[in-house]
């Protein structure tokens, strides 16, 4: 079963954060329930360390970073501050943890706009800054951008090989009918399971850049960057492929994926880097 390698000790507790925050109301936590003490626990020196998830349990979260900066965007301009600095908060522990599930190990410039977050919600919290509405509806249009390139380095990472002729050395003994005919099968079976990884694979591959494409389109609604139209066409991504879904279809679509992944990425980065660099974030 695949499997999804996140770096970085406190992984665990960021997820942990956010997985509960993204649980439905139960009884404890109807309106009537006393307001609880909040635990901000200072954060400890980075440290190297791994958490296995399965790729099943992901990708329903796929879209829960983006619901965060929406609600980070409608408390902008709110006068409580204590709502804005958690939702602030929270968009950073998405960011870490889309930057941990891409191994980007701080070279994407995800992290960076990670501690952005958190550091405003902290000065935020302090009452040490006033942050200016319009600034942190640029930091959530930047965020999108950076959830959007995540997407995209998990696509690049895409382990997709098709299947090759059977290279297991024949037996130099000679065979019976019953023999060649076992042999025949396990290479056909071998044939298949390979084709049939290479579409797992491609749909993976277009899951990210789908998932992408509807964050930079969100970023475009906000009026801060524009994008070519034809980054957000869904011919090539909108339908998923299925374990009926042959390998020579797979094959077509990896083409295509993969020439509007590479138009993707530039032009993200490209816009990612102009807003940072607006905000005074130090991404390289």
């Amino acid at each position: 079963m695949p499997h999804l390698l996140v770096g970085t000790a406190r992984f665990a507790v960021l997820l942990t954060a956010v997985l509960a925050a993204s649980l439905p109301l139960g009884a404890e936590d109807k309106p009537h329930t006393p307001p609880r003490a909040k635990i901000h626990d200072p954060r400890p020196e980075e440290a190297t360390g791994w958490v296995v998830i399965d790729k099943s349990a992901f990708w329903p979260l796929c879209y829960e970073a983006l619901d965060q900066i929406e609600v980070v965007r409608s408390l902008a301009e709110s006068d409580d501050k204590e709502p804005l600095a958690d939702a602030l908060e929270k968009c950073g522990a998405w960011l870490n943890l889309a930057a941990s599930a891409a191994m980007t190990r701080g070279e994407a410039g995800v992290v960076d706009v990670a501690e952005e977050c958190v550091r405003l919600a902290d000065r935020i919290r302090d009452n040490k800054i006033t942050v200016a509405p319009d600034r942190i509806q640029k930091l959530m249009t930047l965020s999108l951008l950076c959830m959007a390139k995540s997407h995209l380095i998990r696509a690049e990472d895409a382990e997709q090989s098709a299947p090759t002729p059977d290279a297991t050395p024949r037996s130099k003994q000679p065979s019976t009918l019953e023999l060649k005919e076992a042999e025949r099968e396990i290479t056909v079976a071998r044939r298949e399971a390979a084709a049939a990884k290479y579409v797992y694979d491609t749909e993976q591959l277009r899951r990210h850049v789908f998932v992408s494409q509807d964050y930079l389109e969100a970023a475009a609604k906000t009026g801060d960057i524009t994008v070519d139209a034809k980054l957000l066409n869904r011919d090539f991504t909108r339908t998923p492929l299925t374990a009926d879904s042959t390998f020579d279809t797979a094959q077509e679509l990896t083409y295509e994926i993969r020439v509007l992944l590479t138009r993707l990425f530039m032009s993200i980065d490209e816009r990612r880097v102009k807003l940072a660099t607006e905000l005074g974030i130090d991404t390289e």
